[in-house]
C-alpha cells in the first residue's frame, strides 16, 4: 500500500522521504513539509518551544551535559582551528568585544546581573567594587597562590610596592638610617 503526503501530495517512501517513526505512527506527512509544520509552529508559539527546551533540559541535565562534553573533547582541534580563522579574520571586533566584558564586569554595570560565574569584589587599596570571573579567581589562587584581588595593574603595583618597601633590606636601612638621623 503506498501513502501520500497530506501537504503536498508526493509519494511516500520509507526512509527517504518519510521517517520510520513516521511510519509507526501513521503520520502521513513527508520531511520537508514536517520540518515546514514543526518551523511554523516554533514560530507562531516561541514561550511553549521555549518552556518546553527548558523542561527537557531539566530533565535530562546530566545526560545533555555529558554530550556536549564528549562532542567538545572530540572536536577541539577544530573548535580552535574555526575560533582562529574567525579571529584572525576580524581581529579588531574580537579586541572591542573582549575590551567591553572586561569594561562591564570591571564596573559592575546592570549586563553581569544574570551571570553566576561573576565575583563581586572590593579593592583594598582604593576601595572600588569590581568583578571577576570565579574561573579566573580559581586558577590565580591555584597557580599563584593569590588571594588578594585589585581593581587594575595600578594598585596591584601600589600594593606590592608598599609590602616591598616593607620587606626589602634596602628600604630597611634607608627606614634605619631616617631613624638615626631624626633621633
Amino acid at each position: 500500500m503506498s501513502y501520500t503526503c497530506r501537504v503536498c501530495g508526493v509519494e511516500l517512501i520509507g526512509g527517504y522521504n518519510w521517517a520510520p517513526s513516521y511510519e509507526r505512527g501513521k503520520n502521513y506527512t513527508c520531511r520537508k513539509c514536517a520540518v515546514e509544520i514543526e518551523r511554523e509552529y516554533r514560530k507562531a508559539n516561541p514561550d511553549k518551544v521555549r518552556e518546553g527546551r527548558r523542561r527537557h533540559y531539566i530533565a535530562n541535565k546530566e545526560r545533555i551535559n555529558e554530550r556536549i562534553n564528549r562532542w567538545y573533547l572530540s572536536n577541539a582541534d577544530s573548535i580552535k582551528e574555526r575560533l582562529k580563522k574567525r579571529y584572525d579574520g576580524n581581529p579588531d571586533i574580537f579586541r572591542e568585544r573582549s575590551r567591553k566584558d572586561f569594561r562591564c564586569i570591571k564596573t559592575l554595570c546592570p549586563r553581569i546581573e544574570g551571570f553566576s560565574n561573576v565575583v563581586r569584589l572590593t579593592c583594598p587599596v582604593c576601595g572600588v567594587a569590581f568583578g571577576l570571573r570565579q574561573s579566573r579567581i580559581d586558577y590565580q589562587y591555584k597557580v599563584k597562590g593569590q588571594t588578594v584581588f585589585y581593581c587594575s595593574k595600578a594598585c596591584s603595583g601600589i600594593s606590592r610596592r608598599k609590602s616591598w618597601d616593607e620587606k626589602s633590606p634596602y628600604a630597611q636601612n634607608i627606614k634605619r638610617i631616617k631613624q638615626e638621623v631624626g633621633a
